[in-house]
C-alpha cells in the first residue's frame, strides 16, 4: 500500500529532502520549474487557407480594374509595396493574371457607351480642353477634358 503513495521524481527535478518539511507533511516534493512563456497565440484563422468563389473572385477583378480606370492609375499599381500590403486583408485572393488585362476593352467600352449617353441625353454645349505634354523619356502625349453643364446648371466633367 505505501509504494501506491510513492512519488518518483523525474532526472531533471530536484527533490528536496522531507526532513526539511514541517512535521505536518511526509510527501516527497519536487521542484518544476515554471513553464516557458510562449509568444501569442495565433489564431486557428492563420491556419486556414480561405478561398473565395469565383465569382467573388471576378467581382474583385472587376473592382481592382475600376481602380485602375477610375483613378487613372497604372496597372502597375498592384506591383507596390502598399497594395501588397493592402490585398493579403482579402483571404484567399490572389491577384489577377495578363488574363484580367483583357477586362479592360470591356471597361473602356461600357465606360464609353455611358459617357456618350450621358453627354446625348443632358449636354447642349461642350467645352473641350486639351494639354501636350512630354514625358522623361520624350514619349508625346495628348489629354483631352470635356466640361459641359447639366439643365440644373450642375458641372460634368470626362476626362
Amino acid at each position: 500500500m505505501e509504494e501506491e503513495n510513492q512519488q518518483i521524481p523525474c532526472e531533471n527535478e530536484s527533490v528536496l529532502p522531507t526532513e526539511s518539511l514541517p512535521s505536518t507533511s511526509r510527501a516527497l516534493v519536487t521542484h518544476v520549474p515554471p513553464p516557458k512563456r510562449i509568444g501569442t497565440q495565433n489564431l486557428i484563422d492563420t491556419y486556414i487557407n480561405k478561398k473565395i468563389s469565383g465569382e467573388q473572385k471576378k467581382t474583385i477583378d472587376q473592382y481592382l480594374l475600376d481602380l485602375c480606370v477610375d483613378g487613372f492609375h497604372p496597372f502597375s499599381i498592384v506591383e507596390k509595396r502598399g497594395f501588397k500590403k493592402f490585398y493579403r486583408w482579402i483571404p484567399g485572393y490572389k491577384l489577377p493574371t495578363r488574363k484580367t488585362l483583357s477586362l479592360l476593352d470591356e471597361a473602356y467600352n461600357r465606360v464609353k457607351q455611358h459617357v456618350k449617353i450621358e453627354v446625348a441625353n443632358e449636354a447642349q454645349y461642350i467645352c473641350l480642353t486639351t494639354d501636350l505634354w512630354t514625358s522623361q523619356i520624350t514619349e508625346s502625349y495628348i489629354g483631352i477634358t470635356g466640361h459641359y453643364l447639366t439643365n440644373i446648371i450642375q458641372l460634368k466633367q470626362f476626362y
